[in-house]
Formats: C-alpha cells, structure tokens, sequence
C-alpha cells in the first residue's frame, strides 16, 4: 500500500532543520514569493489579511533569514582587475 507524506511543521523546530521561506509559505498557506515580499519590505500590493497571517508564522516560529545569504545578494559587486606593464 502507499503511504503519504504529510508536512509536519513541528519537524523544522529542531537546531537541525532551520526554517526556510518555503516552510513559512507552506505554514502561512501563501506562495514563496508573497513570504520574500513581505520580509524583504516590499509588500505594498499584498493584502493586510495576508501580510499579518504570514508575519504571524514569522513571529510564532521564530524565523530570521539567512542574514549572510541576504548580504551576498545585496552588496555591490565591483569589478577589479590587473595590469602588468612589460618594458
């Protein structure tokens, strides 16, 4: 017989499993996309409903996003190079 597997939110709570966004849209029943808007601030056109069920998930589970990742993304990337003169 098959057997389905079911998300278990309690799982993630463990030091092994870190929350991700995924797990947050998956909880707040919202898509990835709409979670990234609204902890990246840029959630003007997201209903107030949706906003706060998600802000909600972020509180109750504690969730803080991966501030080394979000910092790589972010920083200005500024071309360099060498020259080497021959006489």
């Amino acid at each position: 017989m098959f057997s389905l597997l079911t998300f278990n939110h309690t799982d993630k709570l463990r030091k092994d499993f870190p929350m991700t966004i995924t797990d947050i849209a998956r909880i707040a029943g919202v898509s990835v996309s709409t979670v990234s808007k609204i902890i990246n601030g840029k959630d003007e056109h997201i209903n107030a409903q949706t906003r706060a069920r998600v802000l909600n998930v972020v509180k109750e589970y504690n969730f803080t996003p991966y501030s080394t990742i979000k910092n790589l993304s972010s920083s200005k990337k500024i071309p360099s190079g060498c020259i080497i003169a021959f006489l």
